[in-house]
């Protein structure tokens, strides 16, 4: 035991000694390790926030969802593409079809979109994509909201004019998402009234980008937009119940 201790010791010493003779040398090491050590950690981190974003957008798309979609998502090239123009594109009538005749559904919702400028007194965004969604969009998609609130039932049902804007429009237009609440935005010659702000998300996959967007009920949207416009892109959203399995 006393014989490792002295080893011991005798390394602590020449290692001392080491630091007092080669000082610059001993700096540029130190700072070397330093160096890489927070290298190797930042790589880590970065690598770790990029996975969980990631993650994040591909839980955007829904959790047991299927989509109901003119064009398909990926490339086969053994469909030809005249066969796809030839598919008829979904209604909002399908939700209601599919409520009835899908004994696993358990949301359905509507979505179609269109792009636009929205215009605050002397401000103007432009290529915003404004929704036009149903009243069971929220429950498949996940919208936080940073400030206000989401569509009542009966704004849906009345199509009343109101919106819920991306954080980055509002950020852009007022400020900040507290000072959107209560103010109108102008697009395509209508006025909505802002009720809420989306919560900031970011956007690595494409599909939904909620920052840059403007929510509208469906039918206020549809009394603005012709909705069978081969540019709105309108496709239906489908959640499966969740089915437990009992094991006998």
């Amino acid at each position: 035991m006393r014989k490792l201790l002295n080893i011991l010791w005798n390394s602590f010493k020449m290692s001392l000694d080491e630091l007092r003779h080669n000082k610059l040398r001993s700096g540029l090491s130190l700072t070397g390790v330093a160096f890489g050590i927070f290298c190797i950690i930042s790589v880590l981190a970065t690598v770790g926030s990029l996975k969980d974003k990631i993650q994040t957008d591909i839980n955007a798309f829904g959790t047991n969802t299927i989509y109901v979609d003119k064009w398909e998502y990926t490339n086969d090239a053994d469909y030809p593409w005249w066969k796809f123009v030839n598919r008829p594109m979904p209604r909002y009538q399908d939700v209601k079809y599919i409520k009835e005749r899908a004994s696993l559904a358990e949301d359905v919702a509507y979505c179609t979109s269109h792009r636009s400028s929205i215009d605050y007194e002397n401000s103007e965004l432009q290529n915003v994509n404004i929704y036009g969604i149903s009243d069971e969009y929220d429950k498949i998609q996940e919208i936080d909201i940073a400030a206000g609130r989401y569509f009542t039932e009966t704004e849906f049902l009345r199509g009343t004019a109101t919106a819920v804007i991306g954080y980055e429009n509002a950020v852009q237009l007022f400020g900040s998402p507290e000072r959107a609440l209560g103010k109108s935005v102008t697009f395509d010659q209508h006025r909505v009234n802002i009720i809420g702000v989306i919560a900031k998300e970011g956007n690595m996959l494409g599909g939904f980008d909620y920052d840059h967007s403007l929510l509208l009920t469906y039918y206020y949207y549809a009394s603005i937009y012709n909705v069978m416009d081969q540019n709105s892109d309108p496709f239906v959203m489908v959640k499966a119940k969740k089915i437990f399995l009992h094991r006998r």
